[in-house]
């Protein structure tokens, strides 16, 4: 069940409640809300649960299927500033040996300049995050994130904004796009990206270089991609240079 799903199958079974309590069930529970995610919800739930309109056992099957669909979708509700952060830690999490960068670092000139680290051999290297939420182009104009959040799995046409990529910053850059039901991850060294296809040749206004990954170019970065499960080895196969292509690889370094 899609979570845009949620009130007008609430609304339709709303209908089999007695007419006043139609009315307060309709002024009190549901006016008013916005289309996020399922917990919104739950009073609405509970409500027709306890007049005898869902069963319990109902309500949890559908609130199992809808979690299980909207895996992601609490990410959507994250600020920019938050969602940032999950992306960091995120990486962290994927193994122990990616480290945080700790302020005044002296590989970091005391200010922060990339997220993480990893240290191989005898050789540190600098590792930043950059994710994007995928969002669908033909949902609410204006909306927020949680309404117009894009699925893959459904042939939607989103966009995704991975900026701020400053390539002397880092020597391996990890992109992370979450869509509701799924996310991808690419692992790109950061010499790669200077001249790529599809990422911008400049930086904007000392902002860095800029992607946005969308269904008519997501196969031209299929080689740097992984799942979580590999994340790790993609990451140590970038730092020693091992996915570095040729300028003759499907015309890989057009500039756009």
């Amino acid at each position: 069940m899609y979570f845009t799903d949620i009130q007008p199958y609430l609304r339709q079974k709303a209908q089999l409640l007695p007419i006043n309590e139609r009315d307060f069930f309709f002024r009190n529970i549901l006016n008013g809300r916005k289309l996020y995610p399922f917990n919104i919800y739950t009073d609405a739930f509970v409500y027709l649960v306890d007049r005898g309109i869902l069963s319990w056992e109902k309500y949890e099957k559908i609130k199992r299927a809808y979690e299980a669909f909207n895996i992601n979708l609490h990410l959507f509700e994250l600020d920019n500033t938050a969602f940032g952060g999950w992306g960091e830690q995120y990486l962290r999490d994927v193994n122990s040996n990616i480290k945080p960068i700790e302020k005044g670092n002296k590989n970091n000139r005391g200010k922060r300049r990339y997220d993480n680290y990893l240290r191989i051999e005898h050789s540190e290297y600098k590792l930043e995050s950059k994710t994007s939420r995928a969002i669908n182009r033909g949902k609410v104009q204006g909306g927020n994130l949680v309404e117009n959040a894009a699925f893959f799995n459904t042939g939607e046409n989103y966009t995704t904004d991975l900026d701020h990529l400053k390539l002397d910053h880092a020597d391996v850059f990890v992109l992370t796009v979450v869509w509701v039901d799924l996310m991808k991850h690419w692992v790109i060294p950061s010499g790669d990206l200077d001249g790529m296809k599809h990422v911008g040749r400049k930086e904007v206004n000392g902002l860095g270089r800029h992607i946005s990954i969308q269904p008519s170019n997501i196969t031209f970065f299929r080689r740097y991609q992984t799942d979580r499960e590999g994340l790790y080895d993609k990451i140590k196969d970038a730092c020693k240079g091992i996915v570095r292509v040729t300028y003759e690889d499907e015309n890989l370094y057009t500039y756009w």
